[in-house]
């Protein structure tokens, strides 16, 4: 038998470097696109079902590279080979979660969004089609191998010399210790105060991997319907500053860090400089079993 899981979608993505320049295009949809595995004989499964195909349009002019993160249901029990592709491209196997129990395929309703890097001779400038299946039940099974996408997020990375806001974090300094609800606040250049649409920040700690990876120290943010979530916080208007709620932020063994991604009205995101070495100064205990 196969255990029930509800940990919420998630993203266990790349985490673009300091100084790397980005846009993400996204692709969701209000109900999930379920994808079946060819060859299903339940007598309730569609028969030998086209790859299923949904539309997204990316902007590849100056990309260096490109990566895409799939927040998809991992599907009956036991499936095998979920993978992607775009323009008819070879297909990228989607990586499984980490740490689990027992085999990663046999885990039923659990949300999860793995990256994968895509070849950019697979991309076009503009019109793409995305393309999702399967492969067959390898445990548990019932002749019904299948799964569902929520959401699809491409992000594509751009030479240093595109367009992009310039940022840093001011508050907190590498090395900081951290009360209960410390504020963190991003300067922006003055040549790009007017076109900045948000900051998002983003630390890295230990804490419960609501993207179901199975990672619990890492970036923690996620998507969900492509929207960023279970991040630091995010600021929409100057000054750029977010106040951190961390009172389910257990005590960290080892230190923090911090860094920011700041979107320009164009889209284009630029990471900021990472704050390294933050540490908890409380006077409470938070543990994490």
């Amino acid at each position: 038998w196969c255990l029930l899981l509800a940990l919420g979608s998630g993203v266990c993505p790349a985490e673009p470097a300091p100084g790397e320049v980005f846009r993400e295009f996204a692709w969701k949809r209000d109900r999930s696109q379920l994808v079946f595995g060819p060859g299903a004989t339940a007598p309730n499964a569609p028969k030998n079902p086209p790859p299923a195909r949904v539309p997204i349009a990316l902007d590849l002019e100056g990309a260096t590279k490109a990566e895409v993160m799939v927040e998809h249901w991992s599907g009956h029990e036991g499936t095998s080979e979920k993978s992607i592709r775009f323009n008819d491209g070879a297909w990228l196997r989607l990586p499984l979660p980490k740490n689990t129990p027992t085999r990663p395929e046999c885990y039923f309703a659990m949300l999860n969004q793995p990256a994968v890097e895509v070849p950019l001779g697979q991309l076009k400038h503009g019109a793409n089609v995305i393309g999702f299946t399967c492969g067959p039940q390898i445990a548990h099974n019932f002749d019904y191998p299948a799964f569902s996408v929520q959401g699809v997020t491409v992000r594509v990375t751009y030479a240093a010399s595109r367009p992009h806001a310039a940022a840093r974090i001011v508050s907190p300094r590498s090395g900081a210790g951290l009360g209960d609800n410390p504020v963190f606040e991003v300067e922006v250049a003055a040549s790009a105060a007017g076109g900045v649409q948000r900051v998002d920040f983003i630390a890295e700690y230990e804490g419960f991997p609501w993207g179901g990876d199975g990672v619990f120290r890492r970036w923690h943010y996620d998507y969900r319907q492509t929207k960023l979530e279970h991040h630091v916080g995010t600021a929409t208007a100057a000054p750029w500053r977010v106040t951190w709620d961390t009172k389910w932020i257990a005590d960290q063994r080892q230190p923090m860090r911090l860094i920011a991604r700041v979107t320009d009205a164009n889209g284009v995101v630029a990471m900021t400089p990472v704050v390294e070495g933050l540490t908890f100064k409380r006077d409470r205990v938070v543990a994490f079993y």
